[in-house]
Order: C-alpha cells, then structure tokens, then sequence
C-alpha cells in the first residue's frame, strides 16, 4: 500500500492492502469519514487513534475492527458469540469492510456519550 491510496480504494476493493497494512488502513478511512455524530464539538484532526468504530444499535458485532487490525485478540463487551476473547480466526479484508461497515467513525468523546446513553436507556445493550 503506498501513501497515495484513498479510503475509496480501500472501501471498493481496488485497494486490498496486507494484513501488515490494516492498521494503516483502518486510520485512513476513519480520517476520511470524522467524527460522524452531528453534536460532535470538534477533535484533533489528523490523527486516526482519536476515532473509533461505534457499532450502530442492532447489528452483531463479530468483533472489534481496531483490535482485528492489529492482530489483538480483545473483543470487548456485546460481542457475539461471545466465547472466550479470541477475535475470529482467518479474518479477511473484506471481513473487516463488513465489520466496518456496521459502524459509525466517531471521535472518543461521542462514543463514550453514545455509550453512556445506550446503556442507561431502556432496552437491550447495543454494540
């Protein structure tokens, strides 16, 4: 993967970088997408660690992108199925865009308040 790739190419396939590169790739295409909830009051741009994968309320989370990326074994909370703290074996590219693509990119700030909410709010706990 070279410093020209877009998280277009990465998102449509054209760009499918080597596991060595997900962590780099992940951090593009969180830059690319900012902080997505609309009473965000700002974050330090630029810097891809301060963005997070906020997994939207009903979707099953399989596990959590930024730890795949990394090769990490943590799951979190609210992963199914929920055996052990292993991250599925074999986790492909496009394993990670379906992963993604179940997801809000927000900075840490909104997705604490996401959570706080989530989990204080009436209901079933979500992602």
């Amino acid at each position: 993967m070279d410093s020209s790739t877009t998280a277009e190419q990465l998102l449509c396939g054209e760009v499918v970088p080597g596991k060595k590169h997900w962590v780099e790739a992940v951090g593009i295409i969180k830059l690319s997408a900012g902080c997505g909830d609309e009473r965000c009051l700002g974050y330090p741009n630029g810097i891809p660690s301060v963005l997070t994968w906020d997994h939207r309320p009903g979707q099953v989370k399989l596990f959590e992108v930024s730890q795949a990326a990394q090769g990490r074994s943590r799951t979190g909370r609210f992963v199914q199925p929920a055996k052990g703290n292993e991250v599925p074996k074999g986790i492909k590219w496009p394993d990670m865009l379906a992963e993604m693509a179940k997801c809000d990119v927000v900075c840490r700030n909104c997705h604490a308040v996401r959570t706080v909410e989530r989990l204080t709010k009436p209901g079933p706990p979500a992602g």
